[in-house]
């Protein structure tokens, strides 16, 4: 009797302190690990940014996360919607996404699409906890048409973004200014300011500031194609204006109504920007001209250049809807004269507007402007914008150039107010 009780004694003291240790084991192990799923959970736990949609010309076609289609029109409230939605303007439309930190945060990137544009929003994600040290994550798709991306500096965290197209994908993680143009069988991207890493046939190169790509399905990749010497004199507004050396032949004001005013040409220069400031208030029609004679070739299709036309400018104010009930009113048109390839002359136009219209009696192209006209583009008002189109998107509208034999800047329309920061004409040719 007494062995059997001290085999039993011992027996429940070994169980009692396995108990014990299993217990501390376990007791520790989750001191130790609870941290850490707390850590892990509040890292990768996320919530959706804040997506907007505004219409600013036409009708903006927006397909929810639930496939629910809406037509948002210019005038109405601002839109906000979940990923995996899918955006489309017509012609002529273009609309502004919003892409916004959750919880009434700053505004982290500004997209425009610009007419016959699809684009579709995969992902937009954000850390819920502001201790994480995740990015913001925005992955986009688009399939056709012109955006111009603009991201802006945080502070807070890393912005990753993943753009795809039919040809490549565009990776981008850095603050900046991006144009993407879709045509069907090629992806063209121009970096302002920032940087972009491209990715398409296997091959991946990144672009720095003020260089450009082009990527197809079945072909290598095409850049980074760099800019050479500007071709428009005094294209940067640095020399007196009217100086001989300075190329702008400036033309008198045109004014409709003889009681009126012209307007006030100005050159603006500070230490880090000149400019020309166009300003004009008034009734009835107004208009003055600055003139560039060219006498520039255009690469050839085979040659390893193209060349490329950019021009730098904001739009403080018109009176105007659109550009006038003739569509011949911009605050700001850009031309260009030139020579197709059998010496007929040719002429391109753009205008772009601030001031959206509220009816049918403004249309959104020139109907009685001659020449190839592309659609009238809205901006928005104080906003610095760069636009840019090379000679072989032209031949797509219309004639190809050949020859270039001017360029023109007007400002028109009743009051206005204008201010273009630069003007170039670049031949880009690949980087070896």
């Amino acid at each position: 009797m007494g062995s059997g009780s001290a085999v039993n004694i011992h027996s429940r003291e070994r169980l009692a302190w396995a108990f014990v240790l299993t217990g501390s084991t376990i007791f520790f192990t989750l001191l130790v690990a609870i941290p850490f799923l707390i850590n892990a959970t509040i890292q990768r736990t996320t919530q959706s940014l804040d997506i907007v949609l505004e219409a600013h010309q036409g009708t903006v076609s927006l397909n929810d996360a639930q496939g629910v289609p809406r037509a948002i029109l210019p005038g109405d409230p601002p839109r906000s919607f979940e990923a995996q939605a899918s955006i489309r303007t017509g012609f002529p439309a273009n609309g502004f996404v919003f892409i916004n930190s959750p919880n009434g945060g700053g505004q982290l990137a500004r997209l425009q699409m610009f007419a016959n544009t699809i684009l579709l929003i995969e992902q937009a994600d954000s850390p819920r906890f502001e201790s994480s040290a995740s990015p913001y994550e925005l992955r986009l798709s688009l399939e056709n048409g012109r955006l111009h991306f603009k991201v802006l500096p945080d502070g807070t965290r890393p912005f990753l973004i993943t753009l795809a197209t039919p040809h490549g994908a565009i990776d981008i993680a850095e603050a900046g200014e991006y144009t993407i143009n879709i045509a069907p069988e090629e992806t063209q991207i121009v970096v302002q300011l920032g940087q972009a890493q491209l990715t398409a046939g296997g091959e991946t190169i990144t672009l720095l500031p003020n260089q450009r790509a082009e990527f197809y399905g079945d072909r290598p990749l095409i850049g980074p194609l760099i800019p050479q010497e500007n071709l428009i004199a005094n294209g940067n507004f640095r020399q007196p204006l009217l100086s001989p050396e300075a190329g702008w032949q400036k033309t008198a004001w045109n004014i409709e109504l003889p009681d009126q005013p012209k307007g006030v040409v100005r050159q603006i220069q500070t230490t880090e920007q000149s400019s020309l400031r166009l300003t004009r208030n008034g009734i009835g029609h107004a208009d003055i001209h600055f003139d560039q004679p060219l006498d520039i070739v255009v690469p050839a299709a085979e040659d390893e250049a193209t060349l490329w036309l950019q021009i730098k400018f904001r739009i403080l104010s018109q009176s105007l809807e659109v550009c006038g009930f003739q569509g011949s009113e911009c605050p700001l048109f850009i031309q260009l004269a030139y020579e197709d390839e059998s010496g007929n002359p040719q002429s391109w136009q753009q205008g772009f507007y601030t001031l959206a219209g509220r009816g049918d009696t403004s249309p959104y192209l020139c109907f009685s402007c001659a020449g190839v006209r592309s659609g009238h583009e809205q901006i928005m008002a104080n906003e610095v914008v760069i636009y840019e189109i090379d000679m072989e998107e032209i031949g797509r509208l219309g004639p190809l150039p050949h020859r270039l034999t001017q360029i023109s800047l007007v400002a028109s329309g009743h009051s206005f107010d204008v201010e273009i920061l630069d003007v170039s004409l670049f031949a880009t040719a690949v980087n070896q």
